[in-house]
């Protein structure tokens, strides 16, 4: 017996819960909320403009909320960093969760890209960080030929191919890492994200480096082999709520000289306490 076909349009994955969006393997379908994806993006467009910018969008669950986040993610107009938070459930330690989903999705590769890149977010934060801090080497008297500039002002992750000239390489993060310093504000933790940040990009140091700028404590060995001092970093639950504060504040500076991110925070319904709230 022949069955009518659903009327379009309609959603097949209503009532479905969709986990992290980076992963989800659910298709898109435009017609689904498609007036609130445009107010949403309408809005997003303006950040590069109006930093301040928050929305919120209420809908009963299955109602495709997290399939939006998916398609803002990966939409081609937006120049934006994007992580997705599921909900904190331990109100002691909100910050140290917040960093970890935050280093957690800068470890993602966008989606959003016309070309399929092997690069993650927080490798197109330090090449932009390094294309900076060329230019302002440049602008202030260094050497760096004309047409190097303006390969990396069109393509950042070219700064990459230097890494397989040794000590070029090393004088470019001295260099960088130098320029952070004059240009961001630095404390102690600051000073450590910044020694930390450029050895993200040697890959059997990532996973030390990641550990730290979530929030914790690399062991003793890999404090040492990132030059971190191991016994003057403060293990208490305080005290990593406080470095996680400061760690979000110096990622925030990089953003500086990339481009704005958004939080998408999901499932806030599972903020059920009034102190979580």
């Amino acid at each position: 017996m022949k069955t009518d076909s659903p009327v379009l349009p309609f959603d097949p994955f209503a009532a479905r819960a969709v986990g992290d969006p980076w992963k989800s393997p659910e298709p898109d379908i435009a017609s689904i909320n498609a007036k609130p994806f445009q107010r949403v993006l309408g809005l997003l467009t303006q950040m590069p403009h109006t930093q301040q910018i928050a929305a919120l969008v209420l809908g009963e669950a299955g109602s495709g909320k997290t399939h939006l986040i998916k398609r803002l993610m990966s939409e081609q107009t937006l120049n934006l960093i994007f992580v997705y938070v599921h909900p904190l459930k331990n109100c002691r330690t909100m910050f140290s969760n917040l960093l970890e989903r935050v280093l957690t999705n800068l470890d993602c590769i966008p989606v959003g890209q016309s070309v399929v890149s092997t690069f993650s977010q927080l490798d197109l934060i330090v090449a932009n960080v390094i294309v900076a801090t060329l230019e302002d080497y440049s602008n202030h008297g260094g050497k760096v030929a004309p047409q190097t500039l303006k390969a990396i002002r069109q393509a950042p992750t070219k700064v990459f191919q230097f890494k397989h000239r040794g000590a070029t390489w090393d004088r470019i993060l001295k260099k960088s890492e130098e320029f952070l310093s004059r240009k961001l504000p630095v404390d102690h933790v600051s000073k450590m994200v910044l020694k930390c940040v450029f050895q993200y990009l040697d890959t059997s140091r990532r996973d030390a480096v990641q550990t730290f700028l979530s929030g914790y404590v690399p062991d003793e060995d890999d404090s040492k082999m990132l030059g971190l001092k191991f016994h003057e970093i403060d293990l208490t639950i305080d005290a990593q709520e406080e470095r996680s504060k400061q760690i979000l504040k110096a990622i925030g500076g990089l953003l500086s000289f990339y481009r704005p991110m958004i939080l998408c925070f999901d499932q806030l319904e599972n903020l059920d306490t009034p102190a979580l709230v």
